[in-house]
Order: structure tokens, then sequence, then C-alpha cells
């Protein structure tokens, strides 16, 4: 017997759903399908009946970032929802979208609470390690998983001693009142407790990390992007489809420690990013990591460059911040033909770098942690031919300065020991750099 179908498009990405919604216990021609509308970043943004043209909701995702581009903001982070709330589920969609539900996600980015758009509760939910759900119904007074007779007596002994608690603030007014109770019990009875991530009548999905979970199947099973997740087994249910790269293990998820990883692609661990921002959990006196990779940006800048074995370095817009890259590598000399550099050129391509980024501006560029080359709009020939000149004269002033200009050979071997392959490497730099920094102009009367 069939019990659910799905289909995918040729990235690998979830788009159709075909589940009993008749509730006759099986799937068939009768049962309807449902489509998802994805962003550019593949975050579903809307959901279609069959060939409705009118989505049955709708998600807006938060989207922190300078420029609107949302590059700041973890990929599933939702602001809210919107939905055909008059018309059911199965019926067709009206084309309006009654109801908003503010979605709040807590540092893991798991959903805990939704909120009306009058301000108050509808539900708040509770997640184990690996995400199963424990859903928590508006009014749950006592936090059994159930709304019931026994949270309306606890709600009255709140309003009886003046006592507050937020459980039994459901219109989130700063007290327990009589309102709250009546809320409660116009409600009636609601069961989810664990294993349930929403009420029927509120039918949200997301949950941990804002996956979304897929509530007519068994289990906390949850489509992540490329791959289907299961909470109550910690594991993923096919193949890593990019191999080795995350873990020793193809099904493992977020390296066997699910309270400081996540995994929205389903292929790579990561941090959420509002940890990303503060502090790595697993090196606690780390300096904070930005939110876009240096080592990365610098890493696709060599990657994509035509002749890579030629280039020391770079001064790039990684994101809108300006990143210095250099590489502690062996250049061809163009004059010995052979390989020359090292670490010593790394240091002194640092000096070189450094004065090209006064001029760089990355203030017209996406805040998507991707590498781009430097805009020189708005800069006169002037400006550029100096940057160049500084440039030049600060790599040639580190090389010789270091070297002591004439008596390179001694002060090579003497910083890198004698014989070494890095003292011979620094003698080649220096060569290198005596004849090409007059081809410049010390002036920049020759740079571009």
């Amino acid at each position: 017997m069939l019990v659910a179908e799905y289909r995918y498009n040729g990235l690998g990405y979830r788009t159709g759903v075909h589940e009993d919604t008749d509730t006759d216990s099986d799937v068939d021609g009768s049962d309807l399908w449902y489509y998802s509308a994805y962003d550019e970043r593949w975050r579903m943004v809307a959901t279609y009946r069959s060939s409705d043209t009118d989505p049955k909701e709708r998600f807006v995702h938060q989207q922190a970032g300078d420029g609107g581009f949302g590059g700041s903001s973890y990929i599933d982070l939702v602001a809210f929802r919107e939905k055909d709330a008059n018309t059911a589920w199965t019926s067709a969609s009206d084309g309006t979208l009654e109801e908003r539900l503010y979605y709040c996600q807590n540092q893991h980015a798991d959903v805990v609470a939704l909120i009306t758009a009058a301000g108050g509760q509808r539900e708040m939910d509770r997640y184990s390690a690996y995400g199963v759900p424990f859903g928590l119904p508006e009014g749950d007074s006592n936090s059994d998983g159930l709304a019931d007779g026994t949270d309306r007596t606890i709600i009255q002994g709140w309003i009886n001693t003046s006592a507050y608690d937020v459980r039994g603030d459901v219109d989130l007014d700063g007290d327990v009142d009589s309102t709250d109770k009546s809320a409660v019990q116009a409600l009636g009875a609601v069961t989810l407790g664990r294993g349930a991530l929403s009420a029927s009548a509120v039918g949200s999905r997301r949950g941990n990390a804002g996956y979304e979970l897929n509530t007519r199947l068994l289990g906390s099973t949850s489509v992540v992007r490329k791959r289907w997740f299961i909470g109550e087994l910690g594991n993923w249910m096919r193949r890593d489809p990019i191999g080795y790269t995350d873990s020793p293990s193809l099904f493992s998820y977020g390296k066997s420690s699910p309270t400081i990883f996540i995994d929205p692609s389903g292929t790579q661990s990561m941090l959420p990013l509002p940890i990303a921002l503060t502090i790595d959990p697993l090196d606690p006196g780390s300096t904070p990591p930005s939110p876009f990779s240096d080592s990365k940006c610098c890493k696709e800048k060599k990657d994509g460059h035509p002749d890579p074995d030629n280039l020391a370095g770079a001064t790039i817009c990684c994101g809108k911040k300006v990143v210095t890259c250099s590489w502690n590598t062996k250049s061809k000399s163009k004059s010995k033909g052979a390989q020359v550099g090292g670490a010593f050129v790394e240091i002194c391509t640092n000096h070189h770098e450094s004065k090209h980024k006064p001029l760089c501006l990355c203030s017209q560029n996406p805040d998507d942690g991707k590498y781009r080359e430097c805009d020189h709009t708005g800069q006169t020939p002037r400006e550029r031919k100096k940057a160049c000149a500084d440039a030049d004269n600060a790599g040639y002033d580190c090389l010789i300065g270091n070297t002591g200009g004439g008596n390179k050979k001694q002060a090579c071997d003497a910083r890198f020991g004698a014989s070494s392959q890095d003292a011979t490497d620094c003698k080649d730099a220096v060569d290198e750099a005596e004849k090409a920094h007059p081809t410049h102009g010390k002036d920049g009367s020759k740079c571009g």
C-alpha cells in the first residue's frame, strides 16, 4: 500500500508531495498533490495545492544584510508564515492569506514559539538533542503537552495569587488574568507532547534548526533540502552525496554533536549563525569567526586564476569586506624559469597587498561571503598609479630592507639558516624584486 510519494527536480530538491489527504489510509488518484516554490537560496517560500494559481501558505525569511541581500541571516530563519486560514487545507485557495504567525527561533535556530499577529501565544516547542519535538499547546501551564482542565485550574491559581508565568499569559500582555483563562477554555482539549510538533489547527511544519518536519509520516522526519533526517535515529536516511567531506560516517548528523552543529544543506555541518557570530563553543577562548570565510574567498580567488602558480597575493572583496590574500607558494620566476618564494615572500606579499587595500571598494557587492574583484569606480588614474607604486615599494622595501640589500646572501642565511631552502628562496626572491622593481618605476609612472 502506497503511503506517500514525492517529486524532485534535477538538483535533488523536493518539489511535490502526494500524501493521504482524504484520510482513507492510502495514497491514490483521489489525494491531492502539493507543490513547493523556492527562492534563489532554495528556501521554501510558498506551497500550492495541485493546479491552484494562488498559494495556500507563504513564508517570509529573515533577510539581515546591507542592501537586502540577506547574506547575514541563517538560511532557515523564518520571520513569519501567512496562510489561507478560512478554507480547509484541501480546499482551493481563495487568494487571501488571512492568518499570520510569527516564528521565534532560539540560538540553535529551533522554532520554539509561534506568535499571532495580535501578539499572543499560539504554540511552543522544545526539542531533544537530535530534534525530536515536544509540543506545548497554547495554555499548557504545566508543560505536559496537554491543554486541558488541569491547566485552567493552574491558571486560576495564578490569577488568585497575582502570580505570573508566561505559560499562562496567553495574550502576552504582561499578566495572567481571566482573559487568558477564557482563551484556554475556548480551545478545549489539545494534545501534543513528545513527537508532536504542532496541532492540526495550526499546521506548522518548521521545527529543529528551522527544518521542515514531515508531520504525516511516523517519527520526527525532516526534509533538509537534499536529504531526509530522522530525529529518533539521529541519522540521515541516505548517504552524504558529497562523500566523506563532513564526517567519517556518511549517515551521521552534525558531526555527532547535534547541540552544537546544524546542517541546513544536508551535506555540510556548520555552526548556527547566532553562535558563529559570538564564539565557537568547541573553543571558548577563540576569536569570534566571520560569517564568511576569508580563507574560503582567497582559495576561490587562487583556484579561479588562469595562472595560479604565478599568483603570490591579491586584494579582493570577500562579501563587503576587503581581504588581502597571500600564499606560501613558490611562483615561477620569469627571469630564472625556476620556482622562487616561500614563507619569506608570503610576509612581504602582505606588505605589498596592504597598500592596495585602502582603494579597494566593496560597497556595491552582496554580503554573501563570495570573493569579487575590487571596484575602482570613482578613483582617478593618479590614485590608482599611487596605489600601484606604494604597493610595489612596500614589497620591495620589505624584501631589501630585511635582507640588507647588497648583503642579501649573508642576511638570508642569517635569517633562515645557511644552506636552508628558505634561505635559497629568500635570495631568489630578492633577485626577482631587484629586477622587477625598476620596470614599474618607484613613482608609479609605469603602473597601469
